[in-house]
């Protein structure tokens, strides 16, 4: 059992070391970690931006057609079949954007 305990044991040294030289071979200073770090975090804010402006965008658009059925019902006419799919295919472009949202900002 001990045998077996330091084998593993040893085994995650051996990973570790690994990772550790594929990182000093990947950054030579704390500064090129530094630089690519920022780099990445200056990437996921801006890719931030562009999803929150995109999910204001189809919110505008739904709020648009939602006022065009509403005028629609108003005037004793039927909502048209094609401003009902885009609805439902304006609600659902939404909620998959705020589901990727979600699920990219939850890693």
């Amino acid at each position: 059992m001990l045998a077996a305990l330091k084998q593993v044991q040893e085994k995650v040294i051996n990973q570790q070391m690994y990772h550790d030289k594929a990182l000093r071979m990947t950054y030579n200073k704390l500064e090129d970690l530094q630089n690519n770090y920022n780099a990445k975090l200056q990437e996921l804010e801006t890719e931030q931006k562009l999803i929150i402006s995109n999910l204001k965008r189809l919110d505008n658009q739904l709020e648009t057609q939602h006022r065009q059925a509403a005028t629609h019902e108003r005037n004793g006419e039927k909502i048209p079949q094609q401003l009902l799919n885009n609805i439902k295919a304006t609600e659902k472009e939404s909620f998959f954007k705020m589901a990727f949202c979600h699920f990219h900002h939850s890693l």
